[in-house]
């Protein structure tokens, strides 16, 4: 029962989190590439894996308290997701990792496009950094 109702949630929880990202994107179309860019490959590595636990408990503690203003618990699962992103990035710099969930990561992403390793890594740490700006914004 627990596997299918973070199934369920899932499915729900991802088109969510596309949407909120799609979003995100369209609005730097209008300001600069590099915003859109760097929205795409975090929109990429957010969206790539994972079982979406920890929005589930957001949500579903939520739920514990209240059944109105549902979208609000959802911003907040997105929240805590792309602390997850932020955290992920910075911790695969900081460990040289060059995968992460059967893909390369983000700075590695970086590094291969730009065929420099240490703007890869600084790439890298801006994209973390995107990610945690974004959370602080989806909680507003």
């Amino acid at each position: 029962m627990i596997d299918q109702t973070l199934m369920d949630f899932k499915k729900i929880f991802d088109k969510k989190l596309i949407d909120y990202f799609d979003t995100k994107i369209n609005e730097a179309k209008e300001t600069s590439e590099i915003s859109e860019g760097m929205l795409k490959i975090l929109k990429e590595f957010t969206v790539r894996g994972g079982k979406r636990i920890r929005p589930a408990l957001v949500y579903h503690s939520y739920l514990c308290f209240s059944d109105k203003n549902l979208d609000e618990a959802i911003k907040a699962g997105i929240a805590a997701e792309l602390v997850q992103s932020f955290l992920l990035i910075h911790d695969d710099i900081m460990d040289n990792d060059s995968m992460r969930r059967g893909k390369p990561t983000v700075h590695k992403i970086y590094s291969e496009y730009f065929n420099d390793e240490k703007l890869g890594e600084s790439l890298g740490i801006l994209c973390g950094d995107l990610a945690i700006s974004l959370a602080n914004e989806a909680l507003l």
